[in-house]
């Protein structure tokens, strides 16, 4: 009998930084530098020399605010590791910026996107701050969420459920 072996999950963390501030992350956002692309290669090269097959999943505070990181490293990705079956992708976000070439890199790139919402508006402004007018943020993050419904771009949802909400 042979066992089939699943993916490794790699996990590259991009920055600390975040749109928003949620009271039960205890991530420090400010003052610490992103990853940085050296650093993210000496990743990849790492996970793609270790395991046949991965499910890369990009993380951070908020790993949108490092899109062109991201991009970057779908693109090295493909150039130096051809020869290798294609990772998985899979990314966490907030919803905020799945919009516009993001959102259109991410369903070329065929990522899965997990968004991190925490219910109705009422919980998600007791726990989620935004920097800047909570109210919008939380209408843009569900417009975004209308939109891949609409489009058929499949999702799933994270949800912290904590006594405030």
């Amino acid at each position: 009998m042979q066992v089939q072996q699943d993916s490794t999950l790699a996990m590259l963390f991009l920055t600390r930084r975040c749109n928003l501030d949620c009271s039960y992350c205890h991530m420090t956002h400010n003052g610490m530098p992103d990853t940085g692309r050296a650093l993210i290669g000496k990743g990849l090269d790492l996970f793609f020399n270790s395991f046949d097959e991965i499910r890369l999943h990009f993380f951070g505070g908020e790993p949108l605010l490092c899109f062109d990181d991201i991009q970057w490293a779908v693109a090295r990705i493909k150039e130096k590791y051809a020869h290798k079956p294609a990772p998985r992708y899979l990314i966490t976000t907030n919803g905020l910026l799945l919009r516009g070439k993001i959102l259109d890199f991410l369903v070329e790139n065929d990522v899965d996107i997990m968004i991190s919402l925490d219910g109705a508006y009422d919980s998600q402004a007791k726990e989620r701050v935004a920097f800047g007018d909570n109210r919008r943020a939380y209408d843009t993050i569900v417009a975004n969420i209308e939109n891949l419904n609409q489009q058929g771009i499949p999702f799933f949802a994270n949800s912290v459920v904590s006594p405030g909400n």
